[in-house]
């Protein structure tokens, strides 16, 4: 939880759905975006997309979902600042 300015873990994968293959020679994209913020978790959406340096066809290959827990200083789950 970088913004929040403490560590975060991931602590569960809720799903991971690998749609293609990730070719040599392809560029790789990681997407992630925050989908809810609890407080001291938030769910993570991530997808992995290629594209492909001569064409420019962009393909998905992978998604997933992902919870993170905020860490203190001693690796103890806590609240993070809001």
């Amino acid at each position: 939880m970088h913004g929040a300015r403490c560590t975060a873990v991931i602590v569960r994968s809720e799903q991971v759905d690998s749609r293609r293959p990730i070719r040599q020679g392809r560029l790789v994209e990681t997407i992630a975006r925050v989908a809810a913020v609890g407080h001291a978790s938030m769910h993570v959406e991530v997808d992995i997309v290629t594209k492909g340096l001569l064409s420019g066809v962009r393909e998905l290959c992978t998604r997933g979902r992902f919870t993170m827990i905020a860490l203190d200083g001693a690796g103890v789950s806590t609240i993070h600042p809001p």
